[in-house]
């Protein structure tokens, strides 16, 4: 008997958490189809101005 191993147990797997991103996939990919060079930030920026309550910083 090995002294300070644990049985190995397999963990539940945990379900899939839904993505803040797919709500706003057309419009983010319109925007850099017009502009292919629409940094991040800029993006981030134009989302937060068109749906302010979707993405509101956290306090």
């Amino acid at each position: 008997m090995l002294v300070g191993r644990r049985p190995y147990r397999r963990t539940k797997p945990y379900p899939k958490r839904p993505s803040m991103y797919e709500p706003f996939e057309a419009q983010i990919k319109a925007w850099l189809e017009e502009d292919p060079a629409l940094s991040a930030a800029s993006v981030l920026q134009r989302l937060t101005r068109s749906t302010p309550r979707a993405l509101r910083k956290r306090t």
